[in-house]
């Protein structure tokens, strides 16, 4: 996350980049109101959805969560990891009971996993094992993280819900428009990767409509960009060595619209500890607002854990640089420190993220190793999200959240933020006002339509001076209430905007959050 000169932040994940009918409610006679049937969202009507074969307003939520929560803080034992001599990649199990272990696979080898009846989603982790795999490519002269993300997952009827060389649809502006596909990937993670399905628009309404996945044997291919190097025209660096610790985490339905989420939240800080930080009255304050914003996607907060780092990685990691954030890079490392052994998020709070290189107009404050993150599997080098605790305590604070005058409200905002990136969601309009996520329910803000005129020329796909900053979609270009020029106000909009964030979330966003399976 950024600061801006003006009090605006940038919301920043590590190397974003992206590549149905009738209600079933009640009548009025207190009689029973007919039920549609239905096999897509489209058959009902646009006011109700398809769940499970039946038009309704909204799935029947989980028993356990009812939102928003009060979370329960508490403190956890420390993190006792001795200090390492060098770069650590390591390969991590998984703590959710039932992960299928498909074993240590070679790039473009097939395997099988089993998806049992009634499963909500799917999440692959894939760790390189013995640095097999080189950890960038070039392509056109520009260095490129080697991403490790499958390049077919293939359901039993033999549809394909995701494919990394699928052909990418264009919107009005000729913009990839990423709502069309069944599956999508979106990160750069190296060494260690995670892709949860469904995620799209298209993949939410078949699984949603069926009541889960297709049962039965699926297929995936292993693969990374080095990989896909050697038959990509420009690209040099490529190869076959790569091999991958691969583990299949199925959520368990039924489908709900509402769960339970936990933290594991790690001190890495020289100015606080994690004793008195569950004893501090702001960071009750700071808990509570983010179970407020998770509660807008039908989230309960339930444990807060938080832990205290070793005293070495106090010193090393209170202030983290991050013009690199390769697997062997401070950022990477701090992440392998995630060792509480539970299927939560892991949260690291640092005193300060660090730049040398780039603009200087906007401060990151909070960043995610991986979109989605590797849940269940704690401690791999893209397994965390990190925040800054500059704005715990400062400003002044009412009954009322408030990020614009209350530094914790801010830092709240902030941590809902890169939670959210940790269950699925991408940045609704990224920076660039180029690329957008893939679910049909937010609002885009394309720079080529939203930007001022006279900024339209340096939108970063038309920009042909290198002395010049792309025009960057600022809250004031995206604030219309239509669905275009819009989303400003949304939770996950790359920019926080004093004036304009309220941290709202759709319908689309709070699905993809609750089938992750952090989510209980």
């Amino acid at each position: 996350m950024r600061r801006r000169i003006a009090p605006s932040v940038a919301l920043a994940l590590a190397g974003a980049l992206a590549c149905r009918g009738g209600s079933g409610g009640g009548g009025g006679d207190g009689g029973p109101a007919a039920v549609t049937a239905c096999g897509a969202a489209t058959d009902c009507g646009g006011a109700l959805v398809c769940v499970d074969g039946s038009c309704v307003d909204r799935a029947p939520p989980a028993p356990s969560c009812t939102p928003p929560s009060r979370p329960s803080i508490s403190l956890g034992p420390p993190m006792t990891a001795s200090e390492p001599v060098t770069c650590t990649t390591p390969v991590r199990s998984s703590v959710h009971p039932g992960t299928q272990l498909l074993g240590e696979l070679r790039v473009g080898q097939e395997a099988e996993f089993q998806v049992p009846e009634g499963s909500w989603s799917v999440t692959i982790v894939s760790q390189e094992v013995a640095a097999s795999a080189p950890d960038e490519i070039q392509l056109d002269g520009f260095p490129i993280p080697n991403s490790v993300v499958p390049a077919e997952v293939r359901a039993p009827d033999g549809r394909v819900y995701y494919d990394e060389l699928a052909s990418v649809p264009e919107d009005g502006d000729g913009y990839p428009d990423f709502t069309r596909l069944l599956g999508y990937y979106g990160g750069f993670t190296p060494t260690s990767g995670a892709l949860t399905i469904p995620n799209t628009t298209p993949g939410l309404d078949l699984a949603r409509s069926a009541g889960g996945l297709p049962a039965g044997t699926w297929r995936l291919t292993v693969n990374d960009y080095a990989y896909e190097c050697q038959s990509m025209s420009g690209c040099t660096g490529g190869g076959g060595s790569g091999r991958y610790d691969v583990r299949v985490i199925t959520r368990p339905g039924p489908i709900a619209s509402t769960g339970t989420l936990d933290l594991d939240v790690y001190v890495a800080s020289l100015e606080l500890t994690a004793a008195q930080a569950a004893r501090d009255p702001n960071m009750d304050r700071l808990f509570q607002r983010v179970a407020s914003a998770l509660g807008n996607a039908g989230l309960c907060l339930g444990r807060v854990v938080l832990h205290d780092l070793p005293e070495w990685a106090r010193q090393r990691y209170a202030s983290v640089n991050i013009d690199s954030t390769g697997p062997c890079d401070p950022l990477s490392q701090l992440f392998t420190l995630a060792e509480a052994q539970t299927p939560s998020i892991h949260l690291f709070l640092v005193d300060e993220l660090t730049v040398t290189e780039g603009d200087t107009q906007f401060q990151i404050v909070g960043i995610d190793g991986s979109i989605p993150g590797p849940s269940g599997v704690p401690g791999t080098v893209n397994g965390g999200a990190v925040v800054t605790l500059g704005d715990l305590g400062q400003g002044r604070c009412g009954s009322a959240p408030d990020v614009a005058g209350c530094g914790t409200d801010r830092l709240a905002y902030i941590v809902a933020h890169e939670a959210s990136h940790w269950l699925g969601l991408y940045h609704t309009t990224e920076r660039s006002g180029t690329l957008f996520d893939p679910l049909a329910d937010t609002a885009t803000c394309a720079c080529a339509a939203c930007a001022p005129p006279s900024e339209r020329a340096r939108c970063a796909d038309r920009n042909t001076d290198p002395s010049q900053e792309p025009t960057p979609m600022i809250g004031s270009y995206c604030a219309d209430d239509a669905r275009t020029c819009a989303g400003a106000s949304n939770l996950m909009f790359w920019l926080l905007d004093d004036a304009r964030s309220n941290g709202s979330l759709t319908p689309e966003q709070a699905e993809v959050m609750r089938l992750n399976p952090a989510v209980r």
